[in-house]
């Protein structure tokens, strides 16, 4: 699993082909909009859609939360 930061803190979170931005707008090379950590998320399946131009969200809601309940495991442990 990898996790990292996107311009102006939004936080991606990676497992196998699965990448969650939390956040419900753009980063990268983009000019950011929308805030951190605000839903919508977006969900891609990097091996379908590299370029990261559709959210399966909907369609993969049980993989979206293992990755939710990991970034929160790791947000609570920094946090103590």
């Amino acid at each position: 699993m990898k996790i990292r930061a996107i311009c102006f803190l939004l936080i991606a979170i990676r497992k196998g082909p699965w990448k969650m931005v939390y956040g419900n707008g753009s980063g990268g090379r983009q000019v950011p909009q929308g805030k951190p950590f605000s839903k919508p998320y977006q969900f891609f399946n990097l091996d379908a859609d590299p370029q990261e131009t559709t959210n399966v969200i909907d369609q993969h809601a049980d993989i979206a939360q293992e990755l939710t309940n990991s970034l929160e495991q790791i947000r609570n442990i920094d946090s103590k």
